[in-house]
């Protein structure tokens, strides 16, 4: 039994979740809760991003390892703290030449191919690579050939034939749930 007075989430059907409280699952329930109380919810996740994460050397470091190699430091000292492009002195990135950087899968991490950028001249150059990109899909996404890109049906009666809405329900599905729950989907367009 999933709980005392339920078989399964009243939102979203589930049973394999644990039950959290009246009726929900643990997801759905902190759905809710961020939904109700977002006030609460944001300064709270605020705090813990800056107190763990935000400015702190460690933060800084693991960012460093994962996208540079610890490469970055000997990379804007090479460059004299300078862009290599415009000479600019603040605001400076290193950038990979070859666009294998942080959003490839295996990102070249090599000496010779970061270069010292400033901000503007980031921008500049990954902005010509995204028109060249947008050119080649003729300013289209490419289609998933599925329902959804994240849901393959509707998450609660299972069709594919009518047209999807929005957080994985059908049109009507979408709408009966904003009519039942309104303050658990009252986001959902």
């Amino acid at each position: 039994m999933w709980s005392r007075n339920y078989t399964e989430c009243r939102a979203c059907g589930r049973s394999d979740k644990p039950h959290m409280a009246r009726g929900l699952c643990n997801p759905c329930y902190q759905a809710e809760y961020r939904l109700a109380y977002p006030e609460i919810v944001k300064p709270s996740k605020r705090r813990w991003y800056e107190e763990n994460i935000q400015g702190t050397e460690r933060g800084k470091l693991e960012r460093e390892r994962k996208y540079f190699a610890h490469l970055r430091e000997p990379t804007l000292r090479r460059d004299n703290f300078r862009c290599v492009r415009c000479g600019a002195t603040e605001k400076l990135v290193v950038h990979h030449k070859d666009g294998q950087g942080r959003a490839s899968g295996d990102p070249n991490n090599v000496l010779e191919n970061l270069e010292t950028l400033c901000r503007a001249c980031h921008i500049a150059e990954h902005r010509l690579s995204l028109i060249a990109g947008k050119r080649a899909n003729n300013f289209r996404r490419p289609k998933l050939g599925r329902w959804s890109r994240r849901w393959d049906s509707c998450r609660r009666c299972g069709t594919t034939e009518i047209k999807h809405v929005g957080q994985g329900y059908c049109r009507n599905c979408h709408y009966w749930m904003k009519r039942h729950w309104p303050g658990l989907f009252s986001r959902i367009p």
